[in-house]
C-alpha cells in the first residue's frame, strides 16, 4: 500500500506500479492551507528567478553549451524546477557540488523504462527520451533564493561548461 501512496515507487525513481501522490495527512493539509496566502508571491518569485536564469544562461545556450525550455508567450510557468540539458551532466553536477551548489536529477529514467509503464512502451528505443534523461540537470530555484545566489549559480555553471 505504501508504494501506491508514493507514485507506485518501490525505491527512489523506480515505479513498479501505477500510484498516487497520497501522502498528505490532516496536519500537513492544515499547514498547507495556512501557506496558501503566500502562494502568489512565491510563484511570482520563482518566475522572476527563472527569467533571470534564462537571461544569464542565454549566452551559454547560444554557444551550444546547454539548452533549457522557454516559457511560451502568453503563458505562465510555476517554475517548480529549472531544468537544463547538459552533455556530461554528472561531471558538471559534481563540479557544481564542489562549488557548494546543490543540483538535482529528478527524473533519471524516462517513463517507458519504468516497470509500471513498460506495457505501454512503443516499439523502438525512444532514444530522444533516453538522451534527455541522461542530460537533464535541475538548478536551485525556490522563492527565497537570493539574486546573488542565482547569479553565482549561473556564472559557476557557465564557467564549468566553458572549461569542458
Amino acid at each position: 500500500m505504501a508504494e501506491v501512496r508514493d507514485h507506485g515507487q518501490s525505491g527512489k525513481y523506480r515505479h513498479e506500479r501505477l500510484g498516487l501522490n497520497g501522502r498528505l495527512n490532516s496536519i500537513a493539509a492544515a499547514a498547507l492551507l495556512a501557506r496558501l496566502d503566500g502562494l502568489d508571491a512565491a510563484l511570482s518569485q520563482r518566475r522572476r528567478i527563472g527569467a533571470t536564469y534564462d537571461a544569464l544562461l542565454e549566452g551559454a545556450r547560444s554557444a551550444g553549451l546547454l539548452d533549457f525550455a522557454t516559457v511560451v508567450a502568453d503563458t505562465k510557468s510555476a517554475r517548480s524546477q529549472y531544468a537544463v540539458l547538459i552533455e556530461d551532466r554528472d561531471r558538471v553536477a559534481a563540479d557544481l557540488q564542489r562549488a557548494g551548489i546543490h543540483t538535482a536529477v529528478h527524473y533519471p529514467a524516462p517513463l517507458h523504462l519504468q516497470p509500471a509503464y513498460a506495457h505501454l512502451a512503443r516499439s523502438g528505443p525512444l532514444s530522444g527520451a533516453v538522451a534527455m534523461a541522461e542530460k537533464v540537470l535541475c538548478l536551485p530555484i525556490y522563492p527565497r533564493l537570493a539574486d546573488t545566489d542565482v547569479r553565482r549559480v549561473a556564472a559557476t555553471l557557465c564557467d564549468r561548461l566553458r572549461r569542458a
